[in-house]
């Protein structure tokens, strides 16, 4: 066998493509430098290296674990820092605030192989801390989660390539390794635990999948300690169990309107079994939270953590507050794939994983902070990464079979899609330079990829005035049409709530939250409707509404809301429009004043609230310099 033969024998696509994804994401990974530069020592103080915020709790559970044999954190919180001020909060068996610690026991082996390491590198003549908290056992820690966010691009390829064509099944990997959040959770900010609840949920539908038609012991066992795994990683996961259960739910009904009552009874002892195991397994993660929190649930249990009807259920994905859908287009693209599945093996398989997509979006959206504060994206919805790697599998297996049927037609598209940002540049500068905005007959030279790139900008900026961003495609269009405004408007007022109201504080009586903002110019962009003069008084910047100019402001706290206007009216007073309900506001003097209105409940609703303005002899009625909102029960 020659050297040639040999190497394509084994130089094989697959190895190549997993070994690309592969270099690039060690090669960033290692690029990571930590935020605190130099030795990291005990100070009291918090230290951002490789685990930060909530990865920071997750950690120092490792820490308690690995070297106290307990999880109380009241020593590594004096020595490590308590960013987000944890030892305060309190919880309903008076034990300490915890994080979940199934993650930290899934990076335990991790842990301990690095801590060996160190011994031995310190044993030989080495000086690295041993603490655990240096930026050597983290970023060696969290290179398992690396590899947990690899696996799961191999378990996606494996179930990919059962149901699509190996092209499809690469160019899936490709797009799900490199366009969506699941590259970011594995390479940068590995100290959450986003990669391992990836990887469990794919091991689950996986295992489902292979085995999809048998109903035995022993299969239902197994995929019940996959679902503990899953609670393990991170419990909000465990809807994916809607795929055996659905399976097992028909199956039972089947043998039910045989008459197989043997065989009914046979498929409710193989759901106890999966329970069994489920329970089995996730017991680490569900009875700590059980001794510290009276719930299984743990801190996700607490008062108003969950509004079950979803009022953020479409935030989640076409908000720029870290929408899916608007930070990973490819994502978007991906469930599409899920639509146009060919065949009933497809078919079938697409149907539950789209099922399993929308109850996370559903579980997301029913959260009091559906965008999950800082992160890349929305990192909650990592977890049904496997839902993106079939769904473009198929979609570009579909895309391949419409260019069979149709081989002339794909080739023109793309040759129109990659001429479409040139004729746009052409069309944009001849424009400009008519308008003498850009005169390139001087001497003078220029920097023509900075030119171009301004022009496919401002042709970009054009059309998402014009028809709205893609990636929120037909969403933006519908929520314009219901509240009347310009399609524009989507991204800067859906999911921006004002005066949000954290869980624990809602409710709660000697509670005031405050927001609001200035009548700046920018601010006027965003929540400035109809025609706004804007000027300045006294060196102030301030805005005044001509007839039938309002502001659109979206509230989180609707209810125990005092209304605050600062600015000046004239005397005797103004009407305050609130969603086509009038109030009116006295005014005794010209000077700058504020103007408070309890508002009733009820009159604000979700989504953008609009405020008007009219008085007696017309506008305008009021110069404003800012607006507030004030949350206080009572």
């Amino acid at each position: 066998m020659t050297w040639s033969t040999h190497l394509r024998r084994h130089l094989t696509w697959p190895r190549v493509v997993f070994a690309l994804i592969f270099a690039v994401w060690m090669n960033k990974f290692l690029a990571v430098e930590p935020y605190t530069p130099g030795r990291i020592e005990p100070t009291g103080q918090y230290q951002r290296v490789y685990a930060r915020l909530d990865g920071h709790y997750l950690h120092l559970n490792r820490l308690s674990i690995f070297f106290d044999g307990d999880l109380d954190l009241s020593n590594q919180l004096a020595t490590w820092g308590d960013p987000l001020g944890t030892a305060t909060l309190p919880t309903t068996t008076g034990k300490n605030y915890l994080y979940p610690v199934g993650s930290s026991l899934l990076e335990l082996p991790a842990f301990a192989l690095t801590h060996g390491v160190v011994l031995l590198g310190n044993a030989l003549g080495g000086d690295r801390p041993t603490h655990g908290y240096d930026a050597f056992h983290q970023r060696w820690t969290f290179f398992g989660t690396l590899l947990a966010g690899f696996a799961t691009l191999l378990v996606g390829y494996r179930l990919a390539r059962r149901h699509a064509s190996e092209t499809a099944a690469l160019f899936a990997v490709g797009i799900v390794g490199l366009g969506t959040g699941l590259y970011f959770w594995s390479v940068f900010l590995c100290g959450y635990a986003h990669a391992w609840s990836a990887l469990t949920v794919a091991l689950v539908v996986d295992y489902w999948d292979l085995t999809r038609g048998r109903h035995d012991l022993r299969r239902y066992a197994i995929l019940g300690a996959l679902l503990g795994l899953v609670i393990l990683a991170r419990a909000q996961d465990v809807t994916i169990a809607a795929l055996p259960l659905g399976e097992g739910g028909l199956e039972l009904a089947r043998r039910l309107w045989r008459r197989d009552h043997r065989g009914a009874a046979r498929m409710v002892g193989y759901a106890g079994a999966a329970l069994a195991a489920m329970v089995l397994v996730s017991s680490p993660q569900t009875v700590v939270f059980m001794r510290y929190f009276d719930h299984p649930f743990g801190p996700y249990s607490s008062d108003n953590f969950m509004q079950w009807h979803a009022p953020y259920l479409w935030e989640v994905l076409f908000s720029s507050k870290h929408g899916l859908f608007r930070w990973t287009p490819l994502a978007y693209v991906s469930i599409l794939g899920l639509v146009v599945a060919r065949g009933p093996e497809r078919r079938y398989l697409a149907g539950y994983l789209a099922i399993a997509f929308f109850l996370q979006v559903w579980v997301n959206g029913s959260t009091w902070d559906f965008w999950g504060f800082w992160g890349f994206g929305a990192r909650r919805m990592v977890g049904v990464t496997i839902c993106h790697l079939v769904g473009a599998a198929f979609l570009v297996d579909a895309l391949r079979a419409a260019h069979a049927r149709w081989p002339r037609v794909l080739p023109r598209v793309a040759l129109a899609g990659a001429l479409t940002p040139m004729v746009c540049v052409n069309l944009d500068l001849s424009r400009r330079i008519s308008d003498y905005r850009l005169f390139p007959l001087s001497e003078d030279v220029y920097d023509m990829t900075g030119v171009y790139l301004d022009s496919v900008t401002r042709v970009a900026r054009s059309f998402d005035r014009d028809w709205g961003s893609p990636s929120a495609w037909p969403h933006n269009w519908l929520w314009a049409w219901r509240h009347g405004l310009p399609v524009e408007r989507h991204d800067l007022l859906f999911g921006g709530e004002r005066l949000w109201v954290g869980n624990r504080e809602w409710g709660q009586p000697g509670v005031v939250v405050r927001d609001g903002f200035r009548l700046t110019a920018g601010a006027c962009q965003r929540h400035c409707y109809g025609t706004w003069k804007l000027g300045k008084q006294d060196g102030v910047e301030v805005a005044s509404p001509t007839g039938g100019a309002s502001l659109v402001v979206p509230l989180f706290a609707r209810d125990h809301v005092t209304l605050e206007l600062t600015g000046s009216a004239r005397p005797p007073g103004f009407e305050l429009g609130i969603d086509g309900r009038w109030f009116p506001i006295a005014v005794g003097k010209t000077a700058t004043t504020t103007y408070r209105l309890a508002v009733p409940p009820g009159v604000l609703i979700k989504g953008p609230n609009r405020f008007r303005f009219r008085c007696a002899d017309g506008p305008p009625c009021i110069t404003l310099q800012r607006i507030d909102f004030v949350y206080q029960p009572r």
